[in-house]
């Protein structure tokens, strides 16, 4: 590859990226007004601060980033009101990781015991 961009210096794991949720979700990473203002939506601006927006049924909320690159795909879903994470990293190129991330979100449902 010749144009790899910024996916292609990053390397991390689904415990890398749990200690970034965790990091997240006790305000350590960022001061907590800012992180009001990153996870925060309107219902109008589904993309900010590099996170995607959508509604998942009554009074539920997702920020989500999916990314991939020749042979790898990723996906991090945050269930902000249940404040639940769901992180999948895949190196095999033909399954989408965002597929494998929807099916485990919809499996939690609104009345997950989580």
């Amino acid at each position: 590859m010749s144009n790899a961009y910024s996916a292609g210096g990053i390397v991390s794991t689904a415990r890398d990226l749990h200690m970034l949720n965790c990091a997240l979700d006790e305000g350590k990473l960022l001061s907590g007004d800012m992180t009001v203002k990153l996870f925060s939506w309107d219902g109008q601006q589904p993309y900010r601060y590099g996170w995607n927006r959508a509604s998942i049924g009554a009074n539920r909320t997702m920020a989500f980033h999916h990314g991939g690159i020749n042979g790898y795909t990723a996906s991090y879903l945050k269930l902000l009101d249940q404040e639940i994470a769901v992180i999948v990293l895949s190196n095999v190129s033909t399954m989408l990781t965002s597929t494998l991330a929807g099916v485990i979100v919809n499996a939690l449902g609104e009345d997950s015991l989580l």
